[in-house]
């Protein structure tokens, strides 16, 4: 009779364990789609047929004002001096690449061709976002950071739903770090998160909302094992690495742990690639600068970094500006 009752109540709580998660991602769905919706109205309200951007010749006009600007802002940049911070970036872009796991190890990221064929046909004919298992994806992991396997701590590889990231924790020696390197976008579940664009309160300011809710998870699952790692490793250094959205993760995480001043995580930094630019407010991004809190790499002709919904506007503005029949409204 007791064993009865135990499988019983066993069943139950697996039974109430399967509907809260079945309900929490439901809840995660509705909020992407109503964070999407709200930063979509707000993108396009108040926007007539004329203020739309339909003209080919102004996209070809617009290309050649950005090569130029490009190319007057490398000209002006004063020159980078930080040398010291130089080995940590590159220790750490190892690291971001690295959290691609299988997809990184296999070269899918190595070309402009090979990285769109990991988005389109790769998700059709075997999806290995998906479908590597865990240990394939830990071992491809520790090829490219050159670690032992009982130096990973904690490794995520399966984002579950939207705002669900995908990580590893690992001791680097060498370095002295304890180290949190985050994932970018890569599966539909991630594409999910940042489509919830909308803005919403983060600190002493506002954040993109997808990755607001995806900094809070990730939290929850690293003071659950950093801290111990933490007195065990005094000397070493926590520090928080990503490419894309894992970079804007990995910025963020840093940002709310400086201001919340948990001691386990004093003088922790973030080393990202490609960070976006419509992750956090700029006065929060000011504030981490000049504490030296993240440090971040934007290759040459990369978009994400420089992606906001108020650069976005101007760039709809400018395009329609450019067009033919203004040009003719212009001068008539």
């Amino acid at each position: 009779a007791k064993g009865c009752s135990h499988c019983c109540c066993s069943r139950g709580a697996k039974l109430r364990e399967e509907e809260e998660k079945e309900h929490e991602e439901g809840e995660d769905m509705r909020r992407v789609r109503r964070s999407f919706l709200a930063s979509w109205s707000a993108f396009w309200a108040c926007r007539r047929l004329s203020g739309l951007p339909l003209d080919p010749v102004a996209l070809v006009r617009r290309a050649r004002k950005d090569a130029h600007r490009f190319q007057a802002l490398c000209r002006d940049l004063p020159p980078w001096t930080d040398t010291t911070t130089l080995g940590p970036l590159c220790v750490a872009a190892v690291y971001a690449r690295a959290a691609y796991g299988l997809v990184a190890r296999m070269g899918l990221f190595d070309s402009r061709v090979r990285a769109s064929l990991v988005f389109s046909v790769q998700k059709v004919v075997f999806d290995l976002t998906e479908h590597a298992d865990d240990a394939s994806n830990t071992g491809a992991f520790l090829e490219m950071v050159n670690l032992r396997r009982e130096d990973v701590v904690h490794a995520q590889w399966r984002a579950t739903g939207p705002f669900r990231p995908a990580f590893v924790i690992a001791r680097d020696h060498d370095m002295k770090w304890l180290v949190v390197t985050v994932r970018g976008t890569i599966t539909g579940k991630d594409i999910l998160t940042d489509l919830a664009a909308d803005a919403v309160p983060f600190l002493d300011g506002f954040a993109h909302e997808g990755f607001a809710r995806m900094t809070e998870r990730l939290l929850i699952s690293v003071r659950s094992v950093l801290p111990r790692e933490v007195e065990r490793h005094p000397d070493y250094r926590v520090v928080f690495c990503g490419h894309s959205m894992g970079g804007a993760i990995a910025a963020m995480a840093v940002a709310k742990l400086r201001v919340q001043g948990d001691p386990w995580a004093e003088g922790c930094v973030a080393y990202t690639i490609g960070t976006p630019g419509v992750a956090i407010s700029r006065c929060i991004c000011e504030r981490l600068s000049s504490e030296g809190g993240v440090y971040t790499v934007v290759n040459g002709g990369d978009w994400a970094p420089r992606l906001s919904l108020a650069n976005a506007r101007e760039l709809v503005d400018d395009v329609v500006g450019l067009g033919v029949a203004r040009a003719v409204a212009r001068r008539a």
